[in-house]
């Protein structure tokens, strides 16, 4: 998988995190989300089956998607809860639609 540097022109925030860089891998349906360049090694699933990446001190630094486009036509929204318990956030799909097009990486 290709990892490119796509920054974005405004950060977007889920459940307290602002993530500042995008990818999207149309072939896969995967969006990964990180703040700055991608580091980390993956360390939860978050209750929407998607994956949390962490830095040595355990912070949030990427999240990668399953199915974007699926859970907006499901949903009308794409919903990400980082951590067990913690608070969802619903992001519309004007907000997520330019990240998968905008952002794509076609194989």
């Amino acid at each position: 998988m290709t990892v490119r540097d796509d920054k974005l022109e405004e950060p977007i925030a889920i459940c307290g995190v602002r993530f500042d860089h995008a990818t999207y891998y149309e072939d896969a349906e995967l969006l990964y989300l990180t703040k700055g360049l991608p580091l980390g090694a993956a360390d939860a699933d978050t209750a929407e089956g998607h994956t949390v990446f962490a830095g040595e001190d355990g912070r949030v630094v990427g999240l990668l998607i399953q199915s974007p486009r699926q859970d907006l036509d499901h949903n009308g929204t794409l919903n990400v809860t980082l951590r067990l318990g913690g608070q969802t956030t619903r992001l519309t799909r004007e907000l997520v639609e330019p990240l998968l097009t905008q952002h794509a990486v076609r194989d």
